[in-house]
């Protein structure tokens, strides 16, 4: 409507890599104006094909980072194209691997010598939907309006037939300069294909030059752009990744200490050290760290904060320099500065807490990485998958294996049944786990150390990225669902590598009327009853969803063989057994 009226609408983007920039150049004493403009620094470039590229704007996705690696960037016009072709069209009609193809020395022609004007650039690709436009006007004999029109059109569109009218426009235009039916059609299903999820090229170049900016300040200011990265970050599993790159990369961490408190996260260049900030403590908010900062080294004071604050504080290690003993600071209210053994020339003799078991508080509550390296194998190591495999762009519907460390819990108690949500890692990522008072209810044992605080070796999981729902599979970003849990020492159950296998092969084995159950979520009915949400297959491979209410004590699990048949009812799809 505003545009009708000749008024012009922006759409203004507040993104946070601007304070990281801003960050990086004020704790290194530099200015805006010290950003490169050329964009041509091979070193720039050998550092986004790495893989190293965490915190780098619009280039530090899994799925970005991979392209980057085929691709072999070596100019500034494959990292604009980069931000247009990893989206979901591009990827989806092969354009995108088209591009790093024909870079790669692949062999080509165009589709048409009237696109080498519009495409030389992008190696006969249409990657931008200026391009769209330009193609609508020089091929279609479209007006620039009714080329910015068309474009627009098909952005929005939910069908083919929606466009027939623009279709046919272009298609009278195509033929007029030197197109065959057959060339037209090849062209027009290529615009729409990518034409919905396109991208603009003025976008592409401005995120590309910031894109670039990071990437420049992370290879010459490393230090300044860790810190303004986690400073900026709030996600605690991103923060954990900058963390962990930082470490690799040869810059050692500390936590926050007394010695030198401070709310945010700093650095010092000379000793190539990184000071993690209180903010970056767990269950520390802001106006409590206001009272640690304002307690500074006065004991007295910091015994006075809020007694789950103070307990953080010594977990993390932020009262080392005053007493290393962090079990003793725990010991009790009868702790004075005459007491602190670090103000006192008597020897400290009381035990502390293991290595193990400062490092698992410590992980409680800072952003502290493991390794996945740390971590044993498991004899189903075909289905393990790292944490990180989550965060690709497609996540197939099947249960996998991880194995890892729970370092933290929640627990939710309705009609006398409890659930759990664990906070977990395995050294690439960290999630949140949700678990059903039902699988909660099979493994007591594991629960019952995880609640204790007694469970430090690493376990293993059957989790499922897609949790069910009345008969629908819905993705819940950064929560996983435990479908079972296990000691690494122990056997996997039959059910969970039946239904490990299930949608990949083996079902061919069921019966007629047996189905096998690849994916199951629990809940309670309005009425109160208990029912799971399943997904399960056939020996055909069809794979079926909907309800089954429990009776009698009856409760599914993953993996399971049931025999019967679905009932199609108004109020849902609903199992009937056998």
């Amino acid at each position: 409507m505003l545009e009708r009226l000749g008024i012009i609408k922006f759409d203004v983007l507040g993104i946070s890599v601007l304070d990281i920039i801003d960050g990086t150049l004020k704790s290194s004493g530099l200015g805006w104006d010290v950003l490169p403009e050329d964009y041509a620094d091979p070193k720039i470039f050998e550092l986004l094909k790495s893989s190293k590229t965490a915190g780098i704007f619009q280039f530090g996705s899994q799925l970005v980072t991979d392209y980057l690696r085929h691709l072999n960037p070596d100019k500034f016009d494959d990292l604009v194209a980069v931000n247009a072709l990893c989206r979901p069209g591009p990827l989806n009609s092969g354009m995108s691997f088209d591009y790093v193809e024909r870079k790669g020395g692949k062999e080509w022609t165009y589709d048409h010598s009237k696109l080498e004007s519009i495409t030389k650039d992008t190696y006969g690709i249409i990657a931008y939907q200026e391009q769209i436009m330009e193609v609508a006007h020089e091929i279609g004999n479209f007006s620039m309006v009714e080329s910015e029109h068309f474009m627009k059109l098909i952005a929005k569109s939910k069908g083919r037939d929606a466009l027939k009218e623009k279709e046919d426009q272009f298609c009278q235009g195509a033929l007029a300069n030197g197109f065959t039916k057959q060339q037209f059609d090849t062209l027009f299903n290529k615009i729409l294909e990518f034409g919905r999820y396109s991208f603009n090229k003025s976008h592409s170049l401005e995120y590309s030059m910031l894109g670039y900016w990071t990437a420049w300040l992370k290879l010459y200011y490393p230090l300044a752009f860790y810190a303004s990265l986690i400073n900026v970050e709030s996600d605690e599993t991103q923060s954990l990744n900058f963390v962990k790159e930082a470490m690799d990369s040869g810059v050692e961490i500390k936590p926050p200490s007394v010695e030198s408190p401070s709310e945010l996260t700093t650095f010092n260049g000379d000793k190539n050290i990184i000071y993690l900030g209180l903010n970056k403590v767990k269950g520390i908010g802001p106006e409590e760290i206001k009272k640690v900062l304002a307690a500074g080294d006065n004991f007295d004071m910091i015994k006075k904060i809020k007694k789950n604050v103070y307990q953080t504080l010594v977990e993390v290690g932020y009262l080392d320099s005053v007493e290393s003993n962090r079990k003793q600071l725990l010991s009790g209210k009868e702790l004075t500065r005459n007491t602190l053994w670090a103000w006192s020339s008597e020897p400290n003799t009381s035990d502390d807490w293991s290595e193990e078991e400062k490092m698992f508080r410590l992980r409680k509550s800072l952003p502290w990485p493991r390794s996945y390296d740390e971590l044993p194998k498991i004899e189903s190591e075909t289905f393990r998958r790292p944490l990180s495999y989550l965060k690709s762009e497609t996540v197939e519907n099947k249960a996998i294996l991880s194995v890892g460390w729970v370092y933290d819990h929640k627990a939710f108690s309705s009609n006398g049944t409890t659930s759990y949500v664990l906070s977990y890692e395995d050294g690439t990522s960290r999630v949140t786990l949700n678990l059903s008072a039902v699988v909660a209810g099979r493994h007591k044992e594991i629960i019952d150390k995880i609640v204790k605080g007694e469970q430090k070796n690493p376990l293993v999981f059957c989790l499922s990225p897609y949790y069910m729902n009345r008969g629908h599979i819905e993705l819940r970003e950064g929560k996983l669902q435990i479908l079972w849990i296990g000691n690494i020492e122990d056997e996997m159950p039959q059910n969970i590598l039946r239904g490990l296998r299930g949608l990949g092969g083996g079902f061919e084995t069921l019966g007629p009327k047996e189905f096998l159950i690849t994916n199951i979520s629990y809940g309670t009915s309005k009425a109160g009853n208990a029912f799971s949400s399943i997904e399960c297959i056939n020996n055909v491979g069809q794979i079926t969803y909907g309800a089954m209410m429990i009776r009698g004590g009856l409760l599914p699990m993953y993996g399971s063989i049931i025999r019967g048949k679905w009932n199609v009812t108004p109020k849902g799809t609903f199992w009937n057994g056998e």
